[in-house]
């Protein structure tokens, strides 16, 4: 046992001095198990798991399981105005969205395709929709953790005149 587990500081002294004997017994061991008996538990493990290869025809096993950086969202054709309302909402962000964990950035990624999706339908109206374009906007942004309020304000009113310059066009 190494000797600086056999030794207690006493918090006034600088003095090191050795455990009494009845604390040396009651220290916990860990206990590590032996490489053969490691191999032989996962031979076990190998003989009982078996693998088919066979198709399965099952309702849960027509769903797939995607990687966390695939969408769950299947690709789409985009109309012209939808990527250019997903330009305009990009705009100025990119540094932010850099710095975020990825896990955040697909969330505000699919966050943001939902809102230019519901931008769009708001556009194809005709009606004047500036307000609820500016509260979609606001409220995508406000999912972007730890930026100013002022900021997002800002930005959310320069994305809204853009996208409602688009309209005019």
């Amino acid at each position: 046992m190494p000797d600086f587990i056999n030794t207690i500081k006493n918090q006034f002294s600088r003095e090191a001095r050795p455990l009494p004997p009845e604390q040396k017994d009651t220290l916990p061991q860990p206990e590590t198990p032996k490489a053969p008996e490691i191999q032989k538990e996962l031979g076990e493990i190998k003989s009982k798991v078996e693998v088919s290869e066979e198709p399965v025809a099952s309702p849960s096993a027509a769903r797939q399981i995607l990687p966390k950086t695939q969408s769950a969202v299947a690709p789409q054709n985009k109309s012209e105005r939808l990527v250019s309302i997903e330009k305009v909402m990009a705009s100025g962000l990119e540094e932010i969205y850099a710095n975020l964990d990825s896990g955040t950035q697909q969330m505000l990624k699919d966050e943001g395709e939902k809102t230019a999706s519901q931008i769009e339908a708001l556009l194809e109206k005709g009606k004047d929709v500036a307000k609820k374009i500016l509260r979609l906007i606001r409220q995508w942004l406000h999912k972007i953790p730890g930026v100013n309020k002022f900021f997002l304000e800002q930005e959310s009113k320069i994305k809204t005149d853009r996208i409602m310059g688009m309209r005019k066009d």
